[in-house]
């Protein structure tokens, strides 16, 4: 397969439901996103846009013959976290300042709860297995921006994706 079709199976993994909180899942890192890609108005106060991005990818033969056998090839997988959240004008007596990040914990978790729930995300033909390493899954997460009345986070949630290809 193409790495395309990899990206096409992860992103339609992730955008079929979509994630609460998650309002579009991009093929990679957008060249721009606008309000109605990032719409917080859902009455959360915090809303993220995803991106599937692929880090890195190397195969590895696995049967003979050199022109008809099989080939497994790896991609390191990377589904980036563009989240924001609204820093209300007036907070609740029992909330506090670091109330913000409680959107994203939920958001993380789910989608570590998706990775965990179909090793083929459900595309038999493009994925053999998903978050099945040792090692998966891995998060990385960004020191937060505090920006005119909001907190923005990147987080990565990265995992890997092995296909098995005729080569």
């Amino acid at each position: 397969m193409a790495d395309g079709a990899v990206r096409i199976a992860i992103r339609n993994f992730f955008q079929a439901p979509l994630i609460p909180g998650i309002q579009q899942v991009y093929l990679d890192i957008p060249w721009f996103i606008d309000g109605a890609q990032w719409d917080v108005l859902d009455g959360s106060g915090y809303a993220a846009v995803a991106s599937v991005h692929l880090n890195t990818s190397q195969e590895s033969r696995i049967t003979l013959p050199w022109k008809s056998g099989q080939k497994q090839v790896n991609h390191a997988v990377g589904l980036v976290l563009q989240y924001q959240y609204l820093i209300p004008s007036s907070f609740a007596p029992d909330e506090a300042e670091d109330a913000w990040v409680t959107g994203l914990d939920a958001i993380i978790d789910a989608v570590k709860d998706r990775i965990r729930s179909d090793y083929t995300f459900n595309n038999t033909n493009v994925i053999f297995q998903a978050g099945q390493d040792a090692g998966d899954i891995r998060v990385t997460r960004d020191v937060p921006v505090i920006d005119v009345g909001r907190v923005i986070a990147w987080t990565v949630v990265e995992f890997n994706v092995t296909e098995i290809i005729q080569a």
